[in-house]
C-alpha cells in the first residue's frame, strides 16, 4: 500500500481568479461500509482514540507555559525573562497543571528547531508518568526550508536545483498523527483534577516557548461559511487574475521539496523541449502525511472572495488519487479545502477547489499578501492505510514466530510442523487473508 503515500502529483500553477460566473471556465492556465474493526496495537494512537470517543470535546484551551515548568537538572535552561526554554538531547520540561473540566484536548506546540545535523528534533510526551500511545515516543518535529535564491542555470543553460536553507522561526502548530492512520491531531483526555506533562528531547535540540491542550479545530462546513461571508458583507472581486507559479515557493517542511522539472508537454511554463526548467514542484518527493509547502499569495487588489483553482498532474501514483489539506493564512476555510483530491492522469488538468455540489468555492483573501499552504493527507485512504497496516504488525508478528522455530535459513528437506508448533497459526493467516481482502475492496471502493 506504499503507493498511496508515494506521490502527488506535480503542482504546476495556482490561480487565483475572480468572478467566477456559472457557466463560464477560471482557468488555471500556464503560470460506510461496514469496515470490520482492525484497531491494532494496544497502544497505539487509534485504539487510544477507541477509548475515548465517547469523551466529551474541550471546551477551553489550557496553557502551559515556560514560567510554570520545572526542567530537568541539565540539558535544558530558561532563555532571559523566561521567553523560552532551550532543551538539548536528554534533557526535558514537566508541567504540573489542574483540568477544570474533563475533555478531549488537541496538543498544541510552540517551537523553534535550533540548527544542528540537519535531522529532524524527537520528543517524548509522557502524560501522568507515561506515554500515553506510541505515537507520542520519538514524535518528529518538522524544520522550515526555502530556497536560497532564484533559480539559477549552469553553462548549458540548464536549470539547476536553489540551495535548500532552513529559516530559523518559531512553528505554532497542532502534532499532527503523521502515521497518517487516524486523520486528525495527537490529543489526550483529561479528566479533571491535577496532571503532569513531561516533554523530553530525544535528539538535537530545540526551543519551547509554550505548549497548549486545546479544543479539536473544526472545518467549518460549506454551507455555514458561505452563510458567515454572506453576514460578513463580503463581495466577489471583479475582474482580477493572477497566476502565481508553484515552483516559487515561500517555505516548505522538508529540504527534499525542491523545484522539480518537466519538459514532456509545453504545457508547463517556462517550457523547452531541450533544456532543462524548473516548473514543476513535487513529483514523489512530496508523499509523506503532514509535508507541506506554503505560497505568498501577493498583489491582493482588495479585501474579498476569490476563487482557487491548480494547474496539476498526478501520475506518479497509477490508478489512485492523492490529497492535499489546503490552508489559507493559517486555517482550512471550509471542508471543500480539505482533503482537495487530485486524481490520477497522464496529462495536465486544472482542479477548481468545490464544493460537494461540484459549484465552486470561495475563500476570503485580505488586500495584499496572503499565504496559501498545502499540506499532505491521505482523505478517505486513512481506513485502508490502517487496516493494512495492522496486518502488516501480526503477520510480522506470526514471522518472527516461525523464524524462532525454523531459523533465517530453514531446511527445505524438513517439515517443521509449524501447524502444530504455533497453535492457531492457519487459522491466524486466514483472519489475516480476509483482512487483506477487506481492505482491498475497500480500496478498490474509493
Amino acid at each position: 500500500m506504499k503507493r498511496l503515500q508515494s506521490g502527488l502529483s506535480v503542482l504546476m500553477a495556482l490561480l487565483i481568479a475572480v468572478p467566477f460566473f456559472s457557466g463560464t471556465t477560471a482557468a488555471a492556465q500556464d503560470d460506510d461500509q461496514n469496515i470490520p474493526d482492525y484497531s491494532g496495537r494496544s497502544d497505539s494512537f487509534v485504539k487510544y482514540l477507541a477509548t475515548i470517543e465517547d469523551r466529551p470535546a474541550a471546551d477551553v484551551t489550557l496553557s502551559l507555559n515556560v514560567a510554570d515548568a520545572v526542567l530537568s537538572p541539565a540539558l535544558s535552561e530558561k532563555m532571559e525573562g523566561d521567553s523560552a526554554i532551550r532543551i538539548e538531547t536528554g534533557g526535558y520540561v514537566e508541567w504540573t497543571f489542574s483540568a477544570d473540566k474533563s475533555g478531549v484536548y488537541e496538543i498544541h506546540l510552540s517551537y523553534l528547531a535550533s540548527t544542528g545535523k540537519g535531522r529532524k528534533p524527537q520528543i517524548t510526551l509522557e502524560f501522568d508518568g507515561s506515554v500515553p500511545y506510541t505515537e507520542a515516543s520519538h514524535y518528529e518535529l518538522s524544520r522550515v526550508y526555502r530556497d536560497a535564491g532564484p533559480i539559477e542555470q549552469n553553462a548549458k543553460g540548464d536549470d539547476l536545483i536553489p540551495e535548500q536553507v532552513e529559516v530559523e522561526r518559531w512553528q505554532d502548530r497542532p502534532l499532527l498523527d503523521t502515521a497518517g492512520l487516524s486523520g486528525r491531531n495527537l490529543c489526550l483526555y483529561l479528566s479533571e483534577g491535577s496532571h503532569t506533562l513531561r516533554l523530553t528531547c530525544e535528539s538535537e535540540s530545540l526551543y519551547v516557548r509554550s505548549l497548549s491542550l486545546s479544543p479539536g479545530t473544526t472545518v467549518p462546513s460549506n454551507a455555514d461559511q458561505a452563510a458567515f461571508y454572506q453576514q460578513e458583507g463580503y463581495q466577489s472581486v471583479d475582474g482580477f487574475l493572477k497566476i502565481y507559479q508553484a515552483e516559487e515557493t515561500l517555505e516548505k517542511s522538508d529540504v527534499v521539496l525542491y523545484p522539480t522539472y518537466d519538459r514532456t508537454s509545453p504545457a508547463t511554463i517556462p517550457y523547452d523541449a531541450v533544456r532543462i526548467r524548473r516548473n514543476t514542484i513535487g513529483k514523489g518527493n512530496w508523499s509523506e502525511p503532514g509535508m507541506w509547502i506554503s505560497y505568498r499569495i501577493d498583489g491582493i487588489p482588495s479585501d474579498g472572495l476569490y476563487y482557487i483553482t491548480f494547474k496539476f498532474r498526478q501520475a506518479e501514483a497509477i490508478g489512485v488519487t492523492t490529497f492535499r489539506n489546503v490552508y489559507v493564512n493559517g486555517s482550512i476555510p471550509s471542508r471543500a479545502y480539505e482533503n482537495v483530491s487530485f486524481p490520477y492522469g497522464v496529462d495536465w488538468d486544472l482542479k477548481t477547489v468545490v464544493d460537494e455540489n461540484g459549484d465552486p468555492c470561495p475563500v476570503y483573501l485580505t488586500a495584499g499578501e496572503n499565504e496559501l499552504l498545502m499540506e499532505v493527507s491521505l482523505g478517505p485512504y486513512v481506513e485502508v492505510m490502517r487496516m493494512v497496516d495492522d496486518s502488516i504488525y501480526e503477520l510480522n508478528r506470526l514471522y518472527t514466530q516461525i523464524v524462532m522455530i525454523t531459523g533465517t535459513t530453514p531446511d527445505s528437506y524438513r517439515d517443521y510442523e509449524l501447524d502444530k508448533e504455533i497453535p492457531g497459526l492457519l487459522d491466524a493467516f486466514r483472519e489475516q487473508a480476509d483482512a487483506l481482502y477487506a481492505a482491498a475492496a475497500l480500496f478498490e471502493s474509493l
